[in-house]
């Protein structure tokens, strides 16, 4: 008759031993990401006077699985770029991490959805998402990229997968003249018309934002003698007492200049009867 018993160096909780029949089988649960390997001890004894054993070793080595998902340091990140920026520049570096070992950690990122005329490529490797596309905010102001981070499971049907946000928000820059309706306007006052009174109301459009579309009004030529003011909001007005005899026809030039950095300014034409 034999008795045989096993223990482990790294993990005798971990194996049992059938003493009759020599099986080895596993006791518990085993974790790859915790111990990769186990060196188990195996003594078999018999049941003679004196007793008479020897020892063997058994290698055992734990095969991983993909366990773990993996996980973005944020859900969402938000960036802005300037719509001037370089084709090339680096935009957003997005991150995620996989606790499984080996390849089943290795994460692969990909732009997935939101990404209007492939303005934007991803390192599949580094997560850093660089412009590959000129910007224009007045076209798209705003991108809503769904990023995916996928790990080098064992098959497709085992690869686990993050998905995270990135928002991209395009700066203005300030890169639209503010534009007239019309490059000239033509209107009949009464020369007994009162002071105070609007003559007119010209109307002007800037596509960029902020500051770069608040627009200032100013009569740059042909109101010497200040017959006429404009408001800040473009509306025309009558100054001084009209007197056809002295003057029956008034042209005037309208600048219109918005408030950006460089600046940027279009001219309207006004001729008063």
């Amino acid at each position: 008759l034999f008795a045989n018993s096993a223990v482990t160096s790294n993990g005798s909780h971990l194996f049992r031993i059938d003493e009759k029949s020599g099986q080895v089988t596993i006791a518990s649960t085993l974790d790859y990401e915790q111990t990769a390997s186990y060196t188990i001890i195996v003594s078999c004894s018999d049941s003679g006077v004196p007793s008479l054993s020897s020892t063997g070793f058994i290698y055992v080595a734990v095969l991983p699985e993909n366990d773990f998902t993996p996980i973005f340091t944020k859900s969402t990140y938000s960036v802005t770029v300037a719509e001037s920026a370089s084709i090339g520049n680096l935009v957003a570096k997005v991150s995620a991490t996989d606790k499984d070992a080996g390849l089943h950690g290795d994460v692969r990122y990909s732009i997935q959805t939101g990404n209007v005329d492939g303005t934007f490529a991803i390192d599949k490797q580094t997560g850093d998402v660089y412009l590959v596309q000129s910007l224009d905010r007045e076209t798209i102001s705003d991108y809503d990229l769904k990023i995916h981070a996928v790990d080098a499971g064992s098959g497709s049907d085992d690869r686990k997968t993050a998905v995270a946000t990135l928002l991209v928000s395009v700066g203005d820059v300030n890169d639209n003249d503010p534009l007239f309706d019309r490059a000239i306007y033509v209107q009949h006052v009464s020369e007994d018309a009162p002071l105070g009174q609007t003559i007119l109301e010209l109307t002007i459009q800037d596509l960029d934002e902020n500051e770069n579309a608040q627009v200032d009004f100013s009569l740059s030529k042909g109101n010497s003698n200040g017959t006429f003011r404009i408001t800040s909001d473009g509306f025309l007005v009558l100054a001084r007492s009209l007197d056809r005899e002295r003057a029956g026809i008034y042209s005037l030039t309208v600048t219109a200049r918005d408030r950006g950095s460089p600046s940027r300014s279009s001219e309207a034409f006004v001729t008063i009867h």
